[in-house]
């Protein structure tokens, strides 16, 4: 792989305004499942993309900081089990 090729996700992040670091590709593996799948809770978005919940949540904060992202409580049909309600990124 060329270096510029290993730029690009850094590079796309700095045009739109996201932290520059090392994390920038799989931010923008975040992203752009959101964008393919539509509102994803973060389990979701770790199953799909093989990462831990926690590293998901991780870019998911900045993706929410910067304002690329909005977040709302997943509507439940039904009993709901005990816990944390789970959050949609949309």
């Amino acid at each position: 792989m060329k270096k510029a090729d290993t730029d690009a996700p850094a590079a796309a992040d700095a045009a739109v305004g996201l932290p520059v670091d090392d994390d920038a590709s799989t931010r923008a593996r975040v992203a752009s499942s959101i964008l393919e799948h539509g509102p994803l809770t973060a389990s979701d978005l770790a199953k799909l993309l093989h990462l831990t919940p926690a590293a998901v949540r991780r870019h998911l904060s900045v993706l929410l900081q910067v304002g690329h992202l909005t977040s709302r409580e997943q509507r439940i049909y039904g009993h709901r089990g005990r816990g944390r309600p789970a959050r949609c990124s949309c």
